[in-house]
């Protein structure tokens, strides 16, 4: 099974478990202001160019086009979708054109780091206090990233771990372990 047909599956799976998901919750209180919270990078663009040093880390990212049935949920059902990443600040233009270029405008955040983190527990710890910004005008009721270190730490709301065949963090060492193309 080729990788763009095992995430196009993933997400059509993720896609129904998180209508499900929001329905349950949006018909307990249709008052609140629900929101998803997504990593950007091998989450909704493709941006493994970066990580292997082939591609200038503020070139245009390419969508990952398998996304769109979770955004068209999300649309469906009228709740709000915010992004975390762990890109600079110094990228958000960039970040921004990938993400209209990706087909997820319209989203409620975009929260980037002011400064470089250089470890795993800082991008949880970065993502956990971005989460904690969005919590205060929205429930936040699921995250989905493709890194453990998108979905550690309170609110969260249902994670939603995405299979990343080219690389992994480790959230407790920090080790980036990234597979080269030819693995």
């Amino acid at each position: 099974m080729s990788y763009g047909t095992l995430l196009e599956t993933q997400l059509a799976c993720i896609a129904q478990h998180l209508r499900d998901h929001c329905t349950r919750i949006a018909k307990h209180d249709p008052n609140d202001r629900l929101c998803v919270v997504l990593d950007i990078d091998e989450t909704v663009v493709r941006n493994l160019e970066c990580v292997w040093g082939t591609r200038p880390r503020d070139a245009p990212a390419p969508p990952i086009p398998e996304t769109q049935p979770l955004r068209h949920v999300l649309d469906e059902l009228g709740i709000a979708y915010a992004f975390v990443s762990s890109r600079g600040a110094d990228l958000e233009e960039v970040t921004r054109a990938d993400l209209e270029r990706a087909g997820w405008g319209g989203y409620c955040r975009l929260i980037l780091p002011d400064t470089q983190l250089d470890s795993a527990a800082d991008v949880a710890a970065f993502k956990h206090h971005a989460r904690c910004q969005i919590a205060q005008a929205y429930t936040i009721i699921a995250t989905v990233g493709d890194q453990v270190t998108d979905l550690l730490g309170e609110p969260l709301g249902q994670p939603f771990l995405l299979y990343n065949p080219f690389y992994r963090v480790d959230p407790l060492t920090g080790d980036d372990a990234t597979y080269s193309e030819s693995e």
